[in-house]
């Protein structure tokens, strides 16, 4: 490995030492340092140089973590990765993360500079879940520049962001989820109540709900099939669900009268107008044909403002109905699973979760009563001298 030196004044040289080919431009790389003093500490200190880069070995790239991210993000979209997914990740990016850290080269940023741009986010007024949000798509795009050989480590995993504590999502309780339903069907659209119901029965994503055609029920078995989500991003697009994976959800009696009324009633609107309902009709529709997805929009406009109609109506000045969002139902259906003591796995291939450690990290709150319910059967056990082996 060889060097070059050059006296740029009087007493002060430039030492600069070849270090191999990018691994991403392909260009020649060179490490440089600037020196003071005479002929011999300028040797001495070029072979010291010399040594340094010899040791590294390998050379990794000084792309800047500005261009990995632009590269990640489209990476992410020609993996067919959801539009609203990647929206979230771009505005963090474009806002926060690129402009603190887009400059630093893939070879120089470490650790402490990460704790210092989530130290400065801090100051910034960002809640803990927010910069953790945004150390998980740091971390994500140099774990993906480790799978592509542009850096050797994650230097994300060494970094300390803030912790997020768990957030306890409302969910309404049952009666609260009876009276939504009963207000929803004194509106001027009172077919959406079916609609609640069905959300709160299969726990499925507003997307997912809108996305279901008649072609994906079996209402003579009682069960539907979970193929898609339509999302709206300016347009209309079909998407396959947020996992990627088909699932099947048993509707059970209430979920096959809901269907089973649902039909009746698109069929009855259908022949109004002389349309007929296809298999790949959309079951949540608000046109005749029923060939145009309800919008997820919609849906989540005609629950807030349900909210706010259930709030007048209780009157007690509580806003209690406030704090639910239509993601809620999603919630109500598992929390009510968990806390019904169902296997965990049964409710996580019910929701759609990855596995069923998502679904007890989220729902971690709705074991608590399972575990009063444990103690108080020790208790009992203890206290009866029951369940126990006889002492010889």
């Amino acid at each position: 490995m060889k060097g070059s030196k050059r006296e740029i004044r009087p007493g002060v040289w430039e030492l600069r030492v070849h270090a191999g080919t990018d691994l991403v431009t392909g260009k020649p790389r060179y490490v440089s340092r600037t020196v003071h003093g005479g002929p011999r500490l300028v040797s001495r200190e070029m072979a010291r140089l010399v040594a340094e880069v010899s040791a590294k070995r390998v050379v990794g790239t000084n792309v800047t973590f500005g261009s990995l991210l632009d590269t990640w993000l489209g990476h992410l979209e020609a993996l067919g990765r959801s539009p609203t997914t990647i929206k979230g990740y771009r505005s963090k990016v474009e806002s926060a993360i690129k402009p603190a850290l887009g400059d630093f080269s893939l070879d120089r940023l470490g650790p402490a500079d990460l704790d210092r741009f989530y130290r400065s986010r801090v100051q910034h007024g960002n809640s803990p879940r927010t910069i953790a949000g945004m150390h998980r798509i740091i971390s994500s795009v140099l774990s993906q520049a480790v799978r592509w050989g542009w850096v050797d480590s994650n230097v994300a995993l060494r970094a300390t962001p803030p912790s997020a504590p768990m957030r306890e999502i409302p969910v309404p309780s049952p009666r609260e989820l009876q009276l939504l339903v009963e207000r929803a069907g004194l509106g001027r659209q009172p077919e959406r109540a079916d609609l609640l119901v069905f959300l709160a029965l299969t726990g499925m994503r507003r997307g997912e709900a809108c996305g279901l055609q008649w072609g994906d029920v079996e209402l003579e078995v009682g069960r539907l099939t979970v193929r898609r989500s339509v999302l709206d991003v300016g347009e209309l697009v079909e998407r396959q669900p947020k996992t990627g994976r088909v699932r099947r959800i048993a509707l059970g009696d209430l979920g096959t009268q809901v269907l089973t009324e649902r039909r009746r009633f698109v069929e009855e609107r259908a022949t109004l107008v002389g349309a007929e309902i296809s298999a790949d009709a959309y079951v949540w529709s608000d046109v005749e044909d029923g060939l145009e997805p309800l919008r997820p929009g919609t849906v989540t406009q005609f629950f807030s403002r349900l909210v706010v109609q259930c709030d007048l109506v209780t009157r007690d000045g509580s806003r209690r109905f406030a704090k639910y969002s239509l993601h809620s139902l999603r919630h109500f259906a598992a929390t009510q699973l968990v806390a019904a003591n169902v296997d965990v796995r049964t409710v996580s291939k019910r929701t759609g979760h990855v596995d069923a450690t998502t679904v007890l990290r989220i729902y971690a709150h709705a074991l608590e009563s399972r575990d009063l319910e444990a103690a108080n059967i020790l208790g009992r056990i203890i206290s009866d001298g029951s369940g126990g082996s006889e002492v010889a």
